[in-house]
């Protein structure tokens, strides 16, 4: 399963979301973040994911996302 696909599993579909795009974001430096088990120091990944929120969100602006 690609990243993409996990991460609109796990959090976008139990919110009756989509996911219309999701950028992996390449850090400096790595970080130590211990309550991740990842399997390395500092071996992780981010990505910043935009969704149509148009469920959880009021109807003010038809053109309205959420980035999360």
């Amino acid at each position: 399963m690609s990243a993409k696909s996990a991460i609109n599993k796990a959090v976008f579909t139990p919110h009756d979301e989509k996911m219309l795009a999701a950028v992996q974001v390449k850090r400096r430096t790595k970080k130590k973040i211990p309550f991740l088990a990842t399997g390395g120091q500092g071996d992780y990944m981010t990505f910043i994911c935009l969704s149509d929120g148009f469920h959880t969100m009021p109807p003010t602006d038809p053109g309205t996302f959420l980035i999360d």
